[in-house]
Order: C-alpha cells, then structure tokens, then sequence
C-alpha cells in the first residue's frame, strides 16, 4: 500500500532517521508534501540518524511509514520505530502521566510489581480548546451508589445534553462512588471545566493514578470564589487540566500506556491482539457489560491499530448463545451468530428491533461517552471470534500479546478464559495483560491478596484501585531489572532468597537453597520467536534477567570455592563441572559488562595500585605499573553500577572478584587475572598452610615475588619433574623461580609460594574469620 499521509503537528514519534536520497524510491514518491508527517527548519530534533534507506532496505517500509521534511535543507526521511503516518505523540500515555510515579522506579507490593491503570474517555469526546462558558459551579448529577437511573439528571437519548452541561460550567462537583476512580472525572476535565473532587485530601496516597492529583487539589483553592479577575488564572489552570486528559486520560493514551508496559508501544508493525471478555454483565440480561476500564482500553486499542494496516483486535469468547434478548424475535435473525460482549461499542445492527433507548438502559450509564464509538467493519469476524478459532491460534502463537480486560475476584472470570491454554503455548509473562479494573482495592482483602498471587505467575499485572500506604510498598530501579526479573515467577523466588543470603553471607545452608532453584530459571525466551519487524522496546522487554544471572553466577561458584583448586599446568584448561560453571560465570560477567557499560580489568593488588599509580592529565585514566590503564567510568556507568548494589546489596566490582577469585585459573575469564590476594612464603619442604593455596599463575608469581621483597625479575624457567608446579623459592641460591614440570612433591631446599585470596566470601579464609552469629554483607566488609 502507500505511505499514509498526515501534517497536522502533534509531536515527534521518535526512532531513527533514513534519509531518502531520491524522490522516486522503494517505489513510492517521497517529495509529495502531503504524506510528510512533519516538515519544519529542525525536524531531527528528538530522532537519531541512521543508515540511508537503501541501506536500511526498501524492504522494511511498511504501510504507513513515518515520513517527515527538513523544510531548510528539502532532507526527506524514512522513520523506523517511529509512530505511523496518522500520528500521535510521542509522549502519549507513559509513567509521566501517574501522579505518584517515580522516574526510573517500579513499584512493588509484597514482592509483586503493579502497574497503574485508569478509567478513560474517547479522545473525541475531548474539546480541542476552552469552550465558552455562561455557569459557575455544576451540581453532581450522577447517582450516589453508581448505576441507579433513578437518580440521573438526563434520560438515555440526552448524551449530547449531558456533555453540553459539563462544557457550559467552569467547575463541576464530583466525588468517590464504588471506587476512587470514576468515568465522571474524565468526563468533566474533557469538557473543559475544572473538577471539585470531594474528598479526595482524604484520599489514599496512590489512589486515581492518572488524574493531576495536586492541580485538581489546589485549583478549587486558588480560583475559588471566582470572579472576572482570576479568569486569567482560570484558563491557564483549565487549560493545562486539558491537556493532561488528552494525553494521559484518553482511551488511546490508556491503551498506548498498557502497550507500552509490555513491550508493544510505539511500534510501526502490525498488531494482533487477544483481548479476552468474560463477566456477569450489568443486568444480566445477555448485555455484556465489561466495566469502564475495559472499555476504555478496547476503544483505545481500536484506535490506535486502525492508524497501523494489517493489524487486527480479536475480542474473545463471545456473548452466550440462546438468552432471550439476542433471540430471533428482538434480532430478526432466525440463527443467532456468536455477538461480542462490545456489542455496545458499535454501531447499531440495522436489523435489530430493540429501541435505541432501551437498549440504552441496559448499559452503564446509559452508555453516555463510550457507547456507539466504533463501525461494525471494525469488529471481528464471528469466525475469528470463535473460541475453537482462538484456541488454535492461541496454540499458533498468532497473537502477539493477550489481554484480560476485567479479571478480579466475584467478577465472574475466575478462573480467566483461555488461561490453562495461553500458559501451556508458551505466552511470556510479559506479553500477557491481567487487569483488575473493578472498585475493589489491591490491599482490599485476604481473598484480592490470594488471587493476585494466583496470578502473578501468568502475566503483567494492572491496577485500578491502589488503596496502599507509603510503608507498604517499595520502589526498585528498573534499569537493572528486566521485565523477566520480576514477572517470572522462578525470578522473583530466586531474588526473595538472596535477600536472605545478603543476612548469611557465604553460609552454605543458605547456598543449599538456589540449587533446587536452578532449573525453574528461564536463562533464555528461545521459544518465543520475534517476529520481523520488532521495535527497540519489544526486543528490550524479553531481554533474559541478566543481573540475575550474574547473580546465579555468584551463589554457584561460592561451592566450588570451599574445595581445593584443581591443579593445572600452563597452558592447560579446566574441564568438567568446574569448567562448566566457570564457563557460565565468565558469559554472565560479561553481559554484567555490557549492560551496566563497565569494562572489567584485571585487577592488581591494593597497595601495589595506590603506591605506584600517578596521574595523566593527557588521557582519561591512571597508569599502572603494569602500562595497563583503568577506565574512569563514565557518569552513566556509575549510576548503572550503584542501581545495581541499591537493588541487590552487592557491587558489579565484586561480582567481578568473586568471579574471578574462583575460576583465575580458566582462561575464559577475567584474561587469566585474580583479584587482590596476600601472599607467604611456605617453610622449605613442606605445602602451603591451611586456608592458603599455592601460587597458580605465572603473573602472580611475579607479584608475589615483588610483594615478598624481591627485586629484579623472576630467574628462569623450571622443568624439574622432581619439584612440584608452581612458584617455587630456591632457599639456597636465593632465586624465585618458575616450574612448568608436571608436579612432584616438594623438595627440601625450595620454599612453596602461597597466596590467600581476600574478597570471595566462600573461600576458607573468611571462614576462619566468620563468627558463629549471622552477619550481613556490610559487615562482612568492614571484617575483610
């Protein structure tokens, strides 16, 4: 198909640049004005320039391609990872829009991260400016317990009426029903007018997560009572309450922000998602009723994939066959088809007999500000909405993310549709989405407890109703932590129980627990294939828990530590279990590496490091006395490596030591260089102390020859069979040598060097020195 055209300007979408070179290209005419997105003297601003669109390949243009102009230089662009041609910001939705939200944090409950999630309202239903206004403060006129018509100011065909009366007034009152969050809020901030939410100062903390908490507080405060010398100060106020709805309480902003959270958003390939119903509805009459949530959320998934072809929205299963109102007497159908449970949402079937106003009261509210908003083209087919077709399709993997828009105990979902089969094909927690939208709080009882738990397991969890205090959650940096490191349930075990490690440190009963751990722990999604196409953010979320991973390094390695070293000659590699573990550790730190952007060097002695360093202002690092130079990390990679000890108790510069205090004697890792040790001279003859070891490598040798007061250089080369591998002491001649020979048992005129590594926690040298009560890590330092 061809480019999508677009130029109203709405914000940058991000993503990278390819500068067309040609106009007529890929087949397709790029110097047509009307298919830039954008066109403006800066229009990089906000992007990264990449390679040209030949060599990114004519092949990855998909219909509705991001296209924008530099109207000073005439550069033409191809925008990858950018939003489609219809356009939206670049800023729809996201973290910024929650209240409480804390950048670069997650929030976690009793172990479990909770994502926000909010009641919403079309974006056409929001005024495009300020309205003029002829009233002051409007009166509630909604129902007090929520859903009682008896109560409401406007019948079921008055939606225009009812919208008119929000838009005239420059305030209106509006107040907690069932739950913190209400439809009437948006409704009220889409029509320009500033709400007066009673009792909201009294609310919980974390409560209505997407509403400008502060604003709305302090508006009625500063602008109150009003007269024509604030209207300044009112339409600012008005103004901004606007544009918050727009791009955080529309259903679009609700939908792109949930998408996002798993990966899926901004994206330019097609889509196509499960979104699974299921429910007693509002009367129980056949009529399906989903709650506000889950409607907002099907609205603004409709309209963000209709802006990108060839994606596609199944809503499954459908409505029960055989109730009496979808009848042949009510429908004029003789053979009743499966109907979806948004039936609402479209537009009315044009056989149907029901009276519009009828069947406005068997929605919510009359159906005011959702119902009617979608084409009956935009609906799935009764055949895709089939449950045996979805079944399949589940088993396929067609669908690139599933959704449960209502989930929740006495909802009528349990247990969830599709579950067993989602879980048995190999769904990924992190493109699985359980929204709990009803008026029940996450910490409202035993029972919500138990079944977030319950389901934890199987998907990213969303939540309405946050009614929790301050000291019953916790943030966690979210750049060392993956998706999979907190939505795996393995993950999150294994991340409970080195906690408690932290409090036992290098206790091997508390060792004993990660090895039944080992095999419940996804170290890869190879059974997930990407699919073409894929943005940044969608390879980013199934990224493997790689801080964990080096972690599981950690706590493996601390066995082998407490047995002996094998004995290896030069140039001889470890083989068998230790090498395996070796091998794994020497993979995880270098993914430690490159995600935190610290490059590990072989590490000298301590006092060798500050007594011989001196200073280069020509260069960035201090010179050693070995020429190598240590990188002085960049500003980045500092605040990497100390989100990572905040989060986990320990530093990447100490997964590094222990890593290769256990395995220096590999080659695969840390370049054949051990941590800081101290070294002794072993008395003639006889082997090493308890808890020492013998000098294993040539370059520690060498320092262990300058640590004991040698000077000059090493004497030459041994290849005596008769004389044990090793650094070796002549007591005669007075020379420190080095013996390649296989080994043999010591002999009475040669001295065994020894050394004793200083950080590893599971070494015997810090056994001798571990008291009998349990000490945490920080303790554990200041002993070593």
């Amino acid at each position: 198909g061809t480019l999508a055209a677009g130029v109203e300007d709405d914000g940058h979408g991000g993503g990278i640049l390819h500068h067309v070179e040609e106009c007529w290209q890929c087949g397709q005419d790029f110097c047509r004005a009307d298919i830039w997105r954008r066109s403006s003297p800066a229009v990089e601003n906000g992007f990264e320039v990449g390679a040209s669109l030949s060599l990114w390949g004519c092949e990855r243009l998909i219909s509705g391609q991001m296209v924008v102009h530099n109207s000073l230089s005439n550069a033409i662009y191809v925008v990858e990872d950018g939003f489609p041609a219809g356009g939206w910001a670049s800023d729809l939705g996201g973290a910024s829009c929650v209240h409480w939200h804390r950048p670069g944090r997650l929030l976690f409950y009793k172990g479990l991260a909770i994502f926000p999630v909010g009641i919403s309202i079309p974006e056409a239903y929001i005024v495009d400016d300020l309205p003029p206004k002829s009233g002051g403060v409007a009166p509630f006129v909604g129902s007090s317990k929520g859903g009682d018509e008896k109560e409401y100011r406007f019948g079921p065909t008055q939606e225009s009426e009812y919208h008119g009366f929000y838009r005239r007034h420059r305030f209106a009152h509006t107040q907690k029903k069932g739950g913190w969050d209400s439809l009437r809020h948006a409704e009220i901030l889409a029509q320009g007018s500033v709400p007066i939410f009673h009792d909201l100062p009294s609310s919980p903390p974390f409560s209505v997560p997407f509403l400008p908490r502060q604003q709305i507080l302090s508006a009625p405060k500063l602008l109150l009572p009003y007269s024509k010398a604030r209207e300044s100060a009112y339409n600012a106020s008005a103004r901004t309450l606007l544009a918050h709805t727009r791009r955080c309480l529309s259903s679009e902003a609700m939908a792109a922000n949930l998408l996002r959270t798993l990966g899926l958003w901004p994206t330019t390939r097609p889509l196509r998602l499960l979104f699974v119903t299921c429910g007693w509805g509002f009367t129980g009459a056949g009529d399906g009723w989903q709650g506000p949530v889950s409607i907002g959320l099907f609205l603004g998934l409709q309209a963000l994939l209709r802006r990108i072809p060839g994606s596609q929205l199944v809503d499954s299963p459908p409505l029960p066959l055989g109730t009496e109102m979808w009848g042949a007497a009510n429908t004029g159908v003789a053979e009743e088809v499966p109907r979806s449970q948004f039936w609402y949402l479209f537009d009315r079937e044009p056989y149907c007999k029901w009276p519009e106003d009828q069947l406005r009261r068997l929605m919510y509210g009359f159906g005011f500000s959702y119902a009617r908003r979608l084409p009956l083209s935009a609906s799935a087919s009764a055949t895709d909405r089939d449950t045996s077709t979805v079944l399949e399709a589940i088993k396929r993997q067609d669908f690139d993310a599933v959704i449960y828009g209502k989930v929740g105990p006495s909802q009528g979902c349990d247990p969830p549709p599709f579950i067993e089969d989602v879980m048995s094909a190999g769904y990924p927690p992190q493109r699985i989405a359980l929204v709990y939208g009803g008026d029940f709080g996450l910490a409202s009882s035993k029972h919500m407890e138990r079944h977030i738990h319950s389901l934890a397991k199987v998907g990213t969890l969303f939540f309405r109703e946050f009614d929790v205090k301050l000291d019953d959650v916790e943030w966690r940096p979210k750049e060392v932590l993956p998706p999979m490191c907190y939505l795996n349930e393995g993950w999150r075990t294994f991340f409970a129980l080195w906690r408690d490690r932290l409090q036992c440190w290098g206790c091997p009963e508390a060792d004993a627990e990660f090895e039944g751990l080992w095999p419940s722990l996804p170290i890869s999604l190879d059974w997930w294939d990407l699919p073409r196409g894929a943005s940044r953010g969608e390879v980013a979320s199934l990224e493997v828990c790689w801080s964990g991973l080096a972690l599981a390094a950690v706590v493996f390695l601390s066995r082998f530590a407490r047995e002996p070293p094998p004995v290896l000659q030069p140039g001889e590699r470890l083989s068998g279990v230790h090498g395996s573990f070796c091998g794994f550790a020497g993979t995880q730190l270098e993914f430690l590496a490159k995600h935190i952007g610290t490059r590990f060097r072989g590490a000298v002695a301590h006092d060798d490091r500050h007594r011989h360093r001196r200073r280069h202002h020509s260069v960035v690092g201090w010179q050693l006395p070995s020429g190598r130079r240590m990188q002085l990390p960049h500003p980045k990679h500092r605040r990497l490596s100390a989100l990572f000890f905040e989060a986990f108790g320990l530093r990447t510069t100490e997964v590094h030591t222990i890593v290769c205090s256990t395995c220096e004697w590999f080659p695969a890792v840390c370049q054949g260089r051990g941590p800081p040790a101290r070294y002794l001279e072993a008395p003639s003859g006889l082997e090493c102390p308890e808890s020492w070891r013998p000098v294993s490598r040539k370059s520690a040798c060498e320092m262990a020859f300058r640590r004991l007061g040698g000077t000059g250089a090493l004497g030459d080369d041994l290849d005596a069979a008769d004389r044990p591998s090793g650094c070796l002491r002549d007591t005669i001649r007075g020379v420190t040598r080095w013996n390649v020979a296989r080994p043999g048992r010591p002999h009475p005129t040669d001295s065994r060097i020894c050394e004793q590594r200083l950080v590893h926690p599971g070494h015997p040298f810090h056994a001798q020195f571990r008291p009998s009560r349990r000490l945490p890590l920080q303790e554990w330092r200041g002993i070593l």
